[in-house]
């Protein structure tokens, strides 16, 4: 039988791994849905696996991240803008200690960070734009309904005189 890590990381303890017997999970052939996670060899040679239980806590996580986010986007007095800049903020928080050790991955994790607030500034910024441009043209064709309105009560007037 072999015996296959998918999930080990450095710190990892024996107390957070499960070994599971891929016979109990499925005797038909899988066909893996994430290119990360391989699939278990079902032909005949059982094979073992580890499930990382803290991998279990970080999808808790994230559904919990998942949940603010909903709850940010019901309450009217968000923007997009801030919804998103929370999600954003609870995800690189989310990863932030996975990378406390590699100062170059806290680099780059805080660059893509800058990098994707800078787009949602710049995103948001247009979108205002075009809003206001927007409100202008419609102020604009109101003001013509209503001089083309008055216009047309005045020629008539003028035809009753």
């Amino acid at each position: 039988m072999a015996m296959r890590s998918y999930f080990l990381n450095d710190n990892q303890h024996d107390n957070d791994v499960t070994i599971v017997n891929s016979s109990l999970t499925s005797d038909y052939a899988c066909v893996s849905i994430n290119p990360d996670i391989p699939t278990p060899n079902t032909n005949g040679n059982r094979d073992y696996f580890f499930v990382e239980h803290d991998l279990q806590e970080k999808i808790k996580q994230i559904e919990q991240i998942l949940s603010y986010y909903r709850q940010d986007l019901k309450q009217n007095t968000n923007t997009q803008l801030d919804c998103n800049r929370n999600l954003i903020i609870r995800l690189v928080d989310l990863i932030r200690p996975v990378y406390s050790s590699n100062q170059k991955k806290i680099k780059d994790l805080d660059i893509l960070f800058n990098e994707i607030s800078d787009l949602h500034d710049k995103r948001f910024i247009e979108q205002k734009e075009k809003n206001e441009q927007i409100q202008k043209e419609n102020s604009h064709l109101k003001n013509l309904i209503v001089t083309s309105a008055n216009e047309d009560n005045t020629q008539r007037k003028i035809s009753q005189i």
